[in-house]
């Protein structure tokens, strides 16, 4: 997260702060380049690698039919 995103929230187990669900463990493979690919790009933005997904997943596939 950006510096401050979450500043003045209180953080609690199994609480989402940011979205209105809470997140579960799901495994991937990637080749190294992939995750070479994911890391660069969530870090410029100041996310870590699953926000940066997660992130992408709502933006790019919430409306694909």
């Amino acid at each position: 997260m950006p510096k401050g995103y979450l500043e003045g929230k209180a953080r609690r187990r199994g609480v989402s702060l940011i979205y209105d669900e809470k997140k579960r463990n799901f495994n991937i493979t990637l080749t190294e380049t992939a995750i070479d690919l994911i890391s660069t790009a969530a870090k410029a933005q100041g996310f870590s690698s699953s926000e940066f997904i997660e992130r992408w997943a709502r933006t790019s596939l919430i409306n694909v039919d």
